[in-house]
């Protein structure tokens, strides 16, 4: 995994981690508690995508200033990393089912 992807992952870790572990301590209660870590999951969902449009805005401005020809340059901003378009994709999911246990959450206790 590429150095500028560590961070992203970490967070989106962090993230599901305080989900499972609410989940487990919501056990015998009324469930908000575990609702609640939805709005946590959205939070760093949204901001794994930051930081992730971030990186690839310093990837563009790279290419962009480089000496290759028009054609090359489109072509590698074009071409994505498999790894921002897999962590791109898991913090879009994370923002989704966050927001599914920050408003339904509840209802499985």
């Amino acid at each position: 995994m590429k150095k500028e992807y560590l961070v992203p992952t970490i967070v989106l870790i962090i993230g599901m981690f305080l989900c499972v572990i609410s989940a487990i301590i919501a056990k015998g209660t009324d469930g908000v508690f575990f609702a609640r870590s939805g709005s946590i999951l959205c939070l760093l969902g949204t901001a794994a995508q930051f930081i992730l449009s971030n990186t690839r805005k310093t990837t563009i401005e790279t290419i962009l200033t480089s000496e290759a020809s028009r054609l090359q340059k489109l072509k590698m901003i074009h071409d994505k990393p498999k790894g921002y378009s897999v962590l791109f994709a898991l913090s879009s999911t994370a923002g989704v089912l966050g927001t599914l246990v920050w408003g339904y959450g509840d209802l499985f206790y």
